[in-house]
């Protein structure tokens, strides 16, 4: 799904679009991707189906609606189009917003040249919840930092979950 949602035309020139916003900077890069990500709706009625299933990144972008894992998959898509390397994550939550403990709940590991500096907001979530600055993972030995793509939910890392990890996109 990744693969053919970053060569899907308007993934793909949205990406371009957002790597010349940021004048090649791969950071800042990821930073313009997940805000444009976090304007868009989360799909409550989806989530709590359990008929939900996922849906392909180029749906999820045309009806600015879905969860989790749509957000992870059409942001991984973005990123890829413009040749950073991602790998989904699996961590479990507890929402404070709506009081439940999620056990499975989709983020994205971004591989960056640097350790991040903006002050985005998924920076700050993780520093508050404990993590250091700007989360990250070792994975293959290369580090990759944690993302949420996911709009307006306000959750609370419990766990994250290496075992479900999966091999990087790229």
């Amino acid at each position: 799904l990744i693969e053919d949602g970053a060569s899907q035309p308007p993934i793909y020139n949205l990406a371009m679009e957002l790597w010349m916003l940021a004048g090649g900077d791969p950071e800042l890069f990821t930073a313009y991707a997940l805000e444009a990500l976090h304007q868009m709706n989360y799909n409550f009625s989806k989530a709590y189906s359990e008929y939900g299933g996922v849906q392909p990144p180029l749906t999820t972008l045309i009806e600015n609606s879905g969860v989790c894992m749509d957000y992870v998959l059409l942001y991984a898509s973005i990123l890829k189009a413009a040749n950073v390397s991602t790998a989904i994550v699996f961590v479990k939550v507890w929402s404070s917003q709506y009081n439940i403990i999620n056990q499975s709940h989709a983020m994205l590991a971004v591989k960056l040249p640097t350790q991040p500096k903006l002050p985005q907001e998924y920076h700050l979530y993780f520093i508050k919840q404990g993590y250091p600055s700007a989360a990250s993972l070792t994975i293959e030995g290369e580090i990759y930092y944690l993302a949420d793509p996911t709009p307006s939910v306000c959750i609370y890392i419990i766990a994250v979950s290496y075992t479900h990890l999966t091999l990087p996109t790229n």
